[in-house]
């Protein structure tokens, strides 16, 4: 089409700056200008915006050229909900992280939890259980209580000492001067947390004496 760029239609590189671009315009825009903000090639943006249209995530006008906006109640996320063939928006399943992190908020609202108790409220896996809060113990967002005994068939009770907010902590490998570190990222505050033996050691020395002697 003259007058427009070639654009290779891939489907993250059309919605997302597309998604960028509704959601920065300060009035409602047409495809062409669209098409200027994103280089996308018209045709793929007339396709994403026909589906958002049908989700209810945008609005049209009448009128030529019409013109799109986002709708007042549209949440500006930095990425576009994903949206079936027929205009339905999908939606995701909560990984095993988002689960147990979600239980562990509701259960620590009540008192402690032990490990049999909040795998049966996240409905994930023993697995995921006990990787997840052996993570979140070295970073000091879970403290254990307890400590079971295999003898009397008791279990370790934790309680969520950091709950800032909803969303999980996710962990990132990092290499800095050759060494390989593991982090716990806070998406809730930013702040990462060094988990590494080292750094876990020497933080419990120094801001969690009766956490010495727990699980790691």
């Amino acid at each position: 089409m003259p007058g427009y760029a070639v654009y290779l239609d891939v489907r993250p590189e059309v919605e997302e700056p597309l998604w960028r671009a509704l959601s920065d315009a300060a009035a409602p825009a047409t495809v062409h200008e669209l098409h200027l903000a994103t280089a996308a090639h018209p045709n793929a943006i007339q396709h994403r915006l026909s589906r958002w249209v049908s989700a209810g995530l945008v609005t049209r006008t009448e009128g030529s050229p019409r013109r799109f906006a986002m709708t007042d109640t549209t949440e500006r996320t930095p990425r576009p909900p994903r949206v079936d063939l027929t205009g339905r928006i999908a939606v995701r399943r909560r990984t095993a992280r988002e689960a147990l992190w979600s239980a562990m908020r509701v259960l620590s609202r009540h008192g402690s939890f032990d490990v049999p108790t909040l795998q049966m409220t996240a409905g994930v896996s023993r697995r995921s259980t006990e990787e997840m809060l052996n993570v979140l113990h070295r970073s000091g967002h879970v403290r254990q209580l307890a400590r079971g005994n295999s003898q009397t068939g008791s279990w370790s009770t934790y309680r969520l000492v950091r709950n800032t907010g909803p969303k999980a902590p996710v962990v990132r490998q990092q290499v800095a001067d050759g060494v390989r570190r593991r982090l716990v990222v806070d998406g809730n505050t930013g702040i990462a947390t060094d988990i590494s033996p080292a750094a876990v050691s020497l933080r419990r020395k120094d801001t969690d004496p009766a956490a010495a002697g727990g699980e790691g």
